[in-house]
């Protein structure tokens, strides 16, 4: 029997400096910040975290995924 490999899943953590904003799936972040999915995932990449100086929002990306065999 061919194993299926389950659908990768993430949640996100948005921070402004140390205070975390909101956290949930991208579609909820962005809904509750008012921007496009788009700026999630933009806020999520290393050029952004590099970006920061830290009075700007981030975004981590967290799976939660669970790897069923």
């Amino acid at each position: 029997m061919a194993r299926i490999k389950n659908k990768q899943l993430f949640d996100y953590v948005i921070y402004k400096g140390d205070d975390i904003i909101c956290h949930g799936t991208k579609r909820e972040c962005a809904e509750y910040l008012g921007v496009k999915e788009q700026t999630i995932d933009f806020l999520a990449t290393p050029i952004r975290k590099k970006r920061d100086k830290g009075n700007g929002l981030i975004a981590e990306k967290v799976d939660i995924s669970e790897d069923t065999e």
